[in-house]
């Protein structure tokens, strides 16, 4: 994925835990009325200094649409700040850091619902993962940016200063170490004639189900005003669904895909086993199905709804 860059790095501060800017920041967040709502983020820093950022879906029903911010959501009822942290990234990315650290407390208007408050509990991780380790499970997008690329990123606008607050804190730079400043590597590029094959035109809506974060970068940098995303709203209807099975039972959800889907839409399921459960599966779902192997020698199961 090309990714803009600013000529050169954030300065680090002394602003994080610990420091007195954090001690006036906690104080001021304590004194300020309850929030309306509460929403938790993470911001996992790999050795090298990149940080991992979530590209929110392209919709007008969300918040700060196609705009990059952190992996994380809103607070469910009885549920602690780190529990749903933790529950966010593996709903969004299918992933646990090893362990989280507390960075900040801060307050801001609510996207969504004007004259709210929305009081944000922001942790960060170290980590070693490369995005063929995350599963992308909500958005268009999950990928590692330097900090000097991030200030030119369209970020959530609400969000944004925390981010960059963070990339220039005591804790970034502990967690990012001292060794060489360098993204984590990415896989070889798709072939280009990979949309095609999918049936792909500009214009047509993408969903991914089950593919690894790395694998939808790439997938990206040959699309061709395609929207991808791994969350449709209900109401939308995809014209293909590209979907790699994680050990479920595909059979309830090709039945849902198959309601969902548009007009002439197709379903290509990632299964190079191509087991016979799976075909049974798309035969009982009411599909027509055709065993292919894509470009690059990706092994799939083309399945269509019978008229």
């Amino acid at each position: 994925m090309t990714t803009p860059h600013r000529p050169a790095p954030l300065t680090p501060a002394p602003s994080g835990p610990g420091s007195p800017a954090a001690a006036r920041r906690t104080s001021h967040v304590a004194r300020r009325a309850p929030p309306d709502f509460e929403a938790a983020g993470i911001l996992p820093v790999h050795p090298g200094g990149a940080v991992l950022l979530h590209l929110r879906d392209d919709r007008p029903d969300v918040g700060s649409p196609n705009r990059w911010g952190m992996l994380g959501g809103m607070l469910e009822p009885g549920e602690s700040p780190r529990d749903a942290a933790l529950r966010e990234l593996d709903e969004e990315a299918g992933v646990r850091p090893p362990a989280l650290l507390t960075f900040a407390v801060d307050d801001h208007p609510s996207l969504r619902r004007p004259g709210k408050t929305v009081r944000s509990h922001v942790f960060a991780a170290a980590v070693d993962w490369s995005l063929d380790d995350l599963t992308l499970g909500e958005g268009q997008a999950i990928d590692w940016f330097m900090p000097a690329e991030v200030p030119a990123l369209s970020l959530v606008l609400p969000l944004a200063p925390l981010i960059l607050r963070f990339l220039a804190s005591d804790l970034y730079a502990r967690l990012a170490g001292d060794g060489a400043a360098q993204r984590p590597a990415l896989a070889g590029p798709l072939p280009p004639e990979l949309p095609a094959a999918l049936g792909l035109r500009p214009g047509h809506l993408l969903a991914v189900r089950g593919l690894s974060a790395g694998f939808v970068c790439r997938l990206r940098d040959v699309l061709d005003g395609v929207r991808v995303t791994a969350s449709p709203a209900a109401e939308e209807r995809p014209d293909v669904i590209l979907w790699r099975p994680r050990g479920e039972d595909v059979a309830p959800a090709l039945g849902a895909w198959r309601d969902r889907m548009a007009p002439n839409g197709v379903l290509w399921l990632l299964d190079p086993a191509g087991s016979d459960a799976t075909l049974t599966a798309a035969r009982g779902a009411g599909f027509a199905l055709s065993v292919r192997v894509l470009p690059g020698g990706l092994g799939a199961v083309r399945l269509q709804p019978l008229k």
